[in-house]
């Protein structure tokens, strides 16, 4: 891959920690999630702000006049390399041992850098960063919060925690962030790991995350809400992305009972299979539906009453162990 550097401020090559957003044609958000990157309550001053354009039509002098005077690296692809491979290129031109991954329609709240100085000392290898979302739909607004002030009520708030390896799936494969808003990894063991997965365009961080974790990498999460994730912007209904996200849960259960390690929750996968894979059949809507019969020749029909356990039991493991990292953002 062959990417210009077109600017630099960065004096060393090793810094702490490298906030980097890949960007593509977002010249009308890149500014404030560069502002909340540089206005933060807390100052690191080993740090670097890497930049890296996927569009080399587009010209980026603007950013360079308005922050030059910051530690900053911008880089230019040559072509379009897609969002995975861009996302994979800031870790491999970034110079923190730590990077904190920013699209560039998201923000960093204020207390990112609070939240996140004690996680860098204390070795672990993924950081998910809990996140506002911000909704153009009040209607998905108002179920996200009421989803949050329930589970505030039933599970006594928020706190950090740290994953096994069968979390997500005893949550039924719903709990991890994408590297958003400040999701933060060890660099060097990221790259040594693989990167991204190509495998899914949409769910890559998913698929990447577990696999990560049943290979023991070590992940958590921040105690606080750090950043803030523009649903109107990124979050897409299109039935190719939901095929994508379905394909992904599809093989990482199969992958999962015939590769862990962990009886019990091979045992669990077996078990409840085909109503897991109900619930993540039937949260799409008919298009995504016919698509996903059309690939696997099912309906993905399970028992009502096996369900019905699974619901609960998932409800419970859920607020047991604190796996709400996303509430409503509200734009002052």
């Amino acid at each position: 891959m062959n990417s210009e550097l077109v600017y630099t401020n960065v004096k060393s090559d090793k810094t702490k920690i490298t906030y980097a957003v890949p960007t593509y044609k977002r010249g009308k958000y890149i500014i404030d999630t560069i502002e909340s990157i540089i206005n933060q309550t807390l100052l690191i001053d080993d740090y670097e702000i890497l930049i890296v354009n996927n569009d080399s039509s587009s010209d980026m002098s603007y950013l360079i006049d308005k922050y030059g005077k910051y530690h900053i690296s911008v880089y230019c692809n040559k072509e379009n390399i897609g969002m995975v491979n861009n996302l994979n290129r800031c870790f491999q031109l970034a110079r923190g041992k730590y990077v904190a991954m920013i699209h560039d329609d998201d923000m960093l709240c204020p207390n990112f850098n609070e939240e996140i100085q004690t996680l860098l000392n204390e070795d672990y290898d993924v950081i998910i960063a809990k996140r506002f979302n911000l909704y153009s739909d009040n209607k998905r607004a108002f179920r996200s919060q009421i989803k949050h002030y329930l589970f505030n009520w039933f599970s006594g708030g928020s706190a950090r925690t740290e994953f096994s390896e069968g979390d997500s799936f005893y949550a039924v494969m719903n709990v991890f962030l994408g590297p958003t808003c400040g999701t933060t990894f060890n660099r060097e063991r990221f790259i040594e790991a693989g990167l991204f997965d190509v495998t899914y365009p949409f769910a890559f961080d998913f698929y990447t995350f577990q696999n990560l974790m049943c290979k023991g990498y070590k992940f958590t999460t921040t105690n606080d809400f750090v950043g803030i994730y523009r649903m109107e912007v990124c979050a897409s209904n299109r039935p190719e992305v939901s095929l994508d996200f379905f394909s992904c849960n599809y093989d990482l259960l199969q992958k999962t009972k015939r590769d862990s390690k962990d009886a019990k929750l091979v045992r669990y996968l077996k078990e409840y299979e085909k109503e897991i894979l109900h619930l993540k059949y039937s949260r799409n809507d008919d298009e995504t539906k016919q698509l996903i019969r059309n690939k696997y020749s099912s309906d993905f029909s399970c028992s009502i009453f096996k369900y019905f356990i699974l619901s609960i039991k998932r409800s419970i493991y859920y607020y047991k162990k604190r796996l709400n990292f996303e509430t409503v953002y509200k734009m002052k």
